[in-house]
């Protein structure tokens, strides 16, 4: 591998690397977003919704600013607590997120 080739490589890769951060940061951002709204249509403060949803406060905080990524786990919980079935709130979001 020369080494003109070596630098674009090393270019192009953490320059989709950056896309995908970015990418992902936004669908985190818009999860958060629209979990805060259905959270605030059903009446619960982000307190009151966790406890609901067996969810740590700071953790559920954390989700509606877009800053950690979620297991099924906890959407699956999550969407327990807004009284939705799994798929529905998935459809849910899926519409939203398109």
């Amino acid at each position: 591998m020369t080494e003109v080739y070596k630098q674009q490589f090393a270019y192009f890769g953490s320059w989709c690397r950056l896309l995908i951060m970015d990418e992902r940061k936004y669908l985190r951002r818009r999860l958060g977003k629209t979990l805060r709204g259905l959270r605030l249509r059903k009446g619960f403060s982000q307190l009151g919704f966790a406890k609901a949803a067996g969810i740590d406060r700071s953790y559920y905080a954390k989700i509606e600013k877009g800053t950690v990524d979620i297991s099924l786990t906890i959407f699956r919980r999550i969407s327990k607590g807004l009284g939705f079935r799994l798929s529905r709130l998935a459809r849910v979001i899926e519409r939203i997120l398109d």
